[in-house]
């Protein structure tokens, strides 16, 4: 259960703070001939003024607020859920003559009520249990603004706002299915042999067959299909070299602040990566920001889908307001420090 703030948006007359005055009012022209039908105006308005104090003080002290949130990770342009409950909402509805709700749209993500796109959305009567997605535009770490949910009060008395602020938060990764398969396969050409879809398979030499499960067309095993009459892919031969040291260097290729393809490097390590680690792959990641102890990040090498998750965790953690190490000095610490047997794909400026 979280709070809610609640404010009023009503006639100036139906203001708490004027209370005291409308009271005072009320009681001099009660008094005065042929003006005390002026105190029966302002009792009403003082009545309602009351009445909305006290509504809103019953609002506060009977609804409860709860949020509940299904995952805490998604990656970039994905969505996912969470649920808002409201408890005791027939008090909303039984004072409302019209429902609004509002949701942040920030430019790292977007919040919409499930089954809408537009971010006001005009309710006849609120449900108790509410759905909303919200889509990771941006790499990084999302903390959403308030949820506003306003009704209108009945005989055009104003409006009542409920403010409330999620206390949920996500990690948005970068994207790891990328259309710009071209541009990752660049990245892997490792010495004088051309890793076209594998970086550890070599395609030049098949050594068997198997049943086909989810292989691109151009593994399969035409002959091998043939003969056993069940589609085939092929089978090739593994190579020798399966630890690789993956270098992303951010700095701008004249050495003066960050690359103006910040994003796209770091996509591109994360595509990269799981390239690597699917293959079978040990990898170790070194990235020239620096932490607050001045030491360059980096990972040591592992395999398999924690080594992946290790490495969209830090690569979604870095930002423009970060410190790095430039180029000049970053190149050489990596060839120092990296694992000796490890082949080095570089992801930088050039």
């Amino acid at each position: 259960m979280t709070p809610m703030n609640i404010t009023t948006n009503v006639f100036f007359l139906l203001e708490k703070r004027i209370q005291i005055v409308l009271f005072s009012v009320m009681v001099i022209l009660l008094f005065v001939p042929y003006l005390s039908i002026f105190s029966f105006v302002l009792a009403v308005f003082l009545a309602a003024s009351l009445y909305i104090e006290r509504y809103t003080k019953r609002l506060t002290a009977q609804m409860d607020v709860t949020w509940r949130q299904f995952d805490s990770i998604l990656f970039k342009d994905e969505s996912c859920k969470f649920t808002l409950e409201l408890t005791n909402v027939h008090l909303l509805n039984e004072m409302s003559t019209k429902t609004y709700i509002r949701t942040p749209k920030d430019g790292p993500y977007v919040v919409n009520l499930e089954g809408h796109t537009e971010t006001i959305i005009e309710l006849d009567e609120l449900p108790s249990d509410f759905v909303f997605e919200l889509t990771g535009n941006r790499r990084g770490p999302i903390e959403i603004a308030e949820i506003s949910i306003t009704i209108s009060l009945p005989l055009s008395l104003g409006t009542l706002t409920l403010y409330l602020a999620p206390p949920l938060s996500w990690t948005v990764y970068p994207s790891i299915s990328s259309t710009h398969a071209q541009r990752i396969r660049s990245h892997l050409k490792l010495g004088e042999r051309v890793s076209k879809y594998s970086p550890i398979k070599d395609r030049l030499l098949q050594i068997s067959s198997k049943p086909y499960e989810d292989e691109p067309s151009r593994q399969i095993d035409w002959y091998a299909t043939a003969k056993k009459s069940t589609l085939q892919t092929k089978l090739y031969q593994p190579v020798n070299q399966d630890m690789f040291t993956v270098y992303l260097d951010l700095s701008a290729s004249n050495g003066i602040g960050l690359h103006h393809q910040f994003e796209e490097l770091i996509e591109d390590t994360a595509l990269v990566s799981r390239e690597l680690i699917e293959s079978g792959g040990k990898v170790e990641l070194f990235v020239n920001r620096l932490d607050q102890k001045g030491h360059v990040n980096h990972l040591s090498i592992q395999e398999g889908a924690k080594q992946l998750k290790n490495i969209l965790a830090l690569l979604s953690s870095l930002s423009e307001q970060d410190h790095y190490m430039g180029s000049t000095r970053f190149s050489p610490y990596v060839t120092k420090i990296k694992n000796k047997q490890a082949q080095l794909i570089k992801i930088a400026s050039s």
